[in-house]
């Protein structure tokens, strides 16, 4: 997976359309003692590749739209893992509230959610 391919709307790599707003909450929660997670409706398994680079955050701690897996053994009996056409959890809309549910945390802890477009003004690092 090439995490550092362009991104067509702004002709940079993704590792770089990070969003500054985030990157200063997640500093903030650190740094006052939270753990922080990434809840995204993009592919769970592309986020996760560049995650703990970009954001700091370890590949465990990304919940996102995931596909179901299959556990095989190749010709050469060696395990592999299998995309299969079937959707787990589309984590876009209300998918996010029930993947927050399904790997937990939210509900007991009585989070706060803010919001990029609302509450920051600049939401690219490379925006001036």
């Amino acid at each position: 997976m090439d995490c550092n391919r362009e991104a067509s709307r702004w002709k940079r790599p993704y590792t770089d359309l990070v969003y500054q707003p985030m990157l200063e909450v997640l500093q903030y929660l650190r740094a006052n003692g939270y753990k922080t997670y990434i809840v995204t409706g993009g592919g769970q398994d592309f986020v996760r590749a560049y995650a703990e680079q970009v954001y700091g955050i370890p590949p465990e701690q990304v919940v996102g739209t995931a596909g179901a897996t299959k556990y095989v053994y190749d010709p050469n009996n060696q395990p592999v893992l299998i995309k299969e056409p079937k959707l787990l959890l589309n984590d876009n809309d209300a998918g996010k509230a029930e993947g927050i549910h399904f790997f937990d945390e939210a509900e007991t802890n009585g989070w706060s959610v803010i919001s990029m477009k609302n509450d920051w003004k600049r939401i690219f690092a490379f925006d001036h």
